[in-house]
């Protein structure tokens, strides 16, 4: 809903101010060992939680991931 409210201010020459985040999580099916994403779940939700940017952009991101960052 925000990139909704994002793109309807930009044609109205509004002062928009918004945060952008990419990560790159990496896939959660691979076996990393101390890398594995059961272990960095929690770790990437908190800095998402930390930044609350408007916007987030992930890189080989799964369904599993997705769902699992996306929870309230």
């Amino acid at each position: 809903m925000r990139l909704v409210w994002i793109l309807l201010l930009f044609p109205l020459g509004l002062n928009a101010q918004f945060n952008v985040m990419t990560y790159n999580i990496r896939l959660g099916s691979v076996d990393d060992g101390p890398n594995h994403w059961d272990i960095r779940k929690e770790k990437l939700r908190d800095l998402m939680d930390y930044y609350d940017c408007g916007i987030y952009g992930l890189q080989e991101a799964q369904l599993p991931q997705i769902k699992y960052l996306l929870r309230v």
